[in-house]
């Protein structure tokens, strides 16, 4: 009897991971009928522990990070107590990346490091060379660059020794998106456009999609905005082909940034509130955020700051609610420049201060600096010369620090026109 319900919860679980990217719904009905079946049954404790965190990976997928954090961990003390060092890894690895989301960059470092050790413990060179990828992207989101891409490169060779071609071409991904993060634009198309030829030899569809939408990334970033619609034109048939809602709704986002740009906005608020009903209808609260978030930003390029504020306010409260320090420091900084907008310049300071508080504490040197970029215009209007200099001076520093080039340009530029402003002043 047993065994047969092993059979049936394996099967199962099986099935759930297979439609998670195509039909998340029903993958969350099938985990928690394999967890109904399971109980407290101390027998089926290995399917329960296996259970328990296929759903931490939905729940992270959907956007609810806390909720994600608790079931992964519950995950993790009963893969401790079966002694299933595999599994434990596993669960470190995942709870690494919730943490991410989390801005909890020490905490995702630890259990990343803590995987990476028993991967290595057990033997398992292809666990080793996905918990030095975890590495690095912990790494990144901490701007730590150089780490990033030392561990990167450590997984890449792994990968490339075991004739891994998947696995090369994920890694060759992530060296394309810190090539980009580092305005290293050439490097990125390079790497993206490896991998997307591994991809191609592999009959990767999934991989083709998400590599057309990176390249899109790029000529966005270099104003080859034509290219740019191309591509992620083309990843949207691709991900629609796939049945992958969240990967056309990443899409349809990248193309209303686009129209944006080009102040297409009739085609950016379409693409943008598509997106939104997508990403509503499966549930992925930390994609609504973005997409209400972009939605604020196109109304503010359309001259309506009531229509973005209400948005960015909307934006910040779903990212409260999940609990996503980055996204929030985000939202407060977007909600504080459309109240300065409005000439609020009281609310708006307090939002700016908000903001550097938040990214100062969970260590992200780009928020750092956007926020600063923001608290300068806030003392400016206030007319406040010397907080004004301060804030750009310490910007330039974060910003050269962490090897964000758009900023660095942006800092000087500001720095140049304030101390002109203070030297006429002077004179005057």
């Amino acid at each position: 009897m047993i065994d047969d319900d092993r059979a049936r919860l394996r099967a199962l679980l099986e099935e759930a991971n297979a439609c998670r990217a195509t039909n998340m719904p029903r993958a969350f009905e099938l985990v928690e009928e394999a967890l109904s079946r399971i109980g407290e049954n101390a027998s089926l404790a290995e399917e329960k522990a296996n259970a328990l965190l296929l759903k931490g990976e939905l729940q992270e997928r959907r956007g609810e990070h806390s909720e994600a954090l608790k079931t992964t961990q519950f995950a993790l003390t009963l893969m401790r107590a079966l002694n299933d060092k595999r599994g434990v890894a596993r669960a470190l690895n995942n709870l690494g990346g919730i943490c991410i989301k989390l801005a909890k960059h020490d905490d995702a470092l630890d259990y990343h490091q803590k995987s990476l050790k028993l991967f290595e413990e057990l033997g398992d060179e292809r666990g080793k060379a996905r918990a030095l990828n975890n590495l690095g992207v912990s790494c990144e989101a901490m701007a730590e660059y150089a780490n990033a891409l030392t561990h990167y490169e450590a997984s890449l060779a792994t990968f490339e020794r075991l004739g891994d071609k998947a696995g090369v071409a994920a890694l060759l991904c992530n060296l394309g998106n810190l090539c980009a993060n580092l305005a290293d634009y050439a490097s990125a198309l390079n790497h993206f456009q490896r991998s997307a030829a591994i991809s191609e030899e592999l009959g990767d569809k999934r991989g083709k999609a998400r590599l057309l939408n990176n390249l899109g990334l790029v000529y966005g970033n270099l104003a080859d905005y034509a290219n740019a619609l191309s591509h992620f034109q083309q990843a949207l048939s691709l991900h629609q082909e796939l049945g992958d809602a969240h990967g056309a709704a990443r899409a349809l986002n990248n193309l209303g940034v686009i129209y944006g740009r080009i102040a297409d906005y009739a085609s950016a608020l379409d693409c943008y509130q598509k997106g939104l009903t997508a990403l509503e209808k499966i549930g992925d609260k930390r994609g609504i955020a973005t997409a209400l978030n972009n939605l604020g930003f196109i109304c503010e390029r359309m001259g309506d700051s009531v229509g973005a504020l209400e948005r960015y306010l909307k934006s910040l409260a779903v990212r409260q609610e999940i609990g996503d320090n980055q996204g929030m420091a985000q939202s407060l900084n977007n909600v504080g420049n459309a109240r300065l907008r409005l000439g609020q310049l009281d609310e708006a300071f307090r939002c700016f201060r908000q903001s550097l508080t938040l990214a100062e504490r969970i260590g992200d040197k780009r928020a750092i600096a956007d926020a600063l970029m923001s608290l300068e215009k806030c003392y400016d209007a206030m007319n406040r010369p010397n907080e004004t200099l301060d804030c750009l001076q310490r910007g330039l520093s974060v910003s050269l620090e962490i090897g964000a080039k758009d900023l660095v340009a942006q800092f000087y530029l500001r720095l140049g026109k304030q101390i002109a402003a203070q030297t006429q002043r002077k004179t005057d």
